[in-house]
């Protein structure tokens, strides 16, 4: 998060019931974590560790509010689960090690093409699109 505080809680279901239908939330929220500004939150462990974040973080991942998006490293195969949230096309990659190539840039959100341009003049890549509306990212011949 970018300003302020914030504290997160987790709720569980009711146990009583053994019906899942039929649970209700408890009572009362247990206060997982309190955030501030600057920090993030991870759900991927029950611990919910707050690591604090960089402003280049903070502005990457804010990149959208501005119609952007930035990748500085990430492999391909991330960087084409991003892409795909901004278009109706669907994106393969035909060849697994150019999935591992590493992707860096500022890309606008409303222009999918920029993006596909960009990875054929920096990577040893080819761009096909079908009538389909599928996208092929192949090696470069």
């Amino acid at each position: 998060m970018d300003e302020g505080r914030v504290e997160v809680q987790a709720t569980a279901l009711h146990p009583a019931s053994p019906n899942p239908a039929v649970r209700t939330r408890a009572a009362a929220a247990t206060t997982v974590r309190a955030l501030n500004a600057g920090e993030r939150l991870s759900t991927a462990s029950r611990d919910y560790a707050v690591t604090p974040i960089t402003a280049q973080q903070m502005s990457s991942e804010l990149a959208w509010r501005e119609g952007a998006i930035i990748f500085d490293g990430q492999p391909l195969s991330e960087a084409i689960a991003e892409i795909e949230r901004y278009t109706d096309a669907r994106i393969v990659v035909t060849d697994p090690e150019i999935a591992r190539l590493r992707v860096g840039g500022r890309f606008r959100t409303g222009d999918v093409q920029e993006f596909f341009d960009a990875l054929q003049t920096a990577l040893p890549v080819s761009i096909r699109h079908t009538n389909a509306g599928l996208v092929f990212i192949d090696p470069r011949p």
